[in-house]
């Protein structure tokens, strides 16, 4: 909705020096937001789904699960703080790559 379209385009003009100036944990709950913001818009993008035969048998035709992962995770792009990234650079250059902090990966219920 709204507050989604809002949000990135406040995280995609975020002056890069604004945002090295967020403490670690402050930068790590922003890149965990964007990556779940930009999953949400994506996979609403995303609709209809069109069911994968093969996904048929352990996911319903309409599951989100019907979107090719590894596809969906390098092709999807978000402009954040002036850098364009997919989901998948997200997970692992901003939020495992600076942090390596495991709890942020159950964060992004992967």
């Amino acid at each position: 909705g709204e507050d989604l379209e809002r949000f990135l385009r406040q995280a995609a003009f975020l002056a890069p020096d604004e945002l090295a100036a967020f403490s670690a944990e402050q930068r790590l709950g922003f890149w965990i937001d964007v990556f779940h913001a930009g999953l949400l818009h994506a996979v609403a993008r995303s609709y209809p789904i069109e069911p994968d035969l093969l996904l048929q048998i352990p996911f319903p035709a309409n599951s989100v699960k019907q979107i090719h992962r590894l596809k969906f995770f390098r092709r999807e792009q978000l402009l954040v703080a002036g850098e364009r990234l997919t989901l998948q650079e997200i997970e692992d250059r901003k939020i495992w790559g600076e942090h390596r902090d495991l709890r942020s990966l159950f964060a992004l219920h992967r």
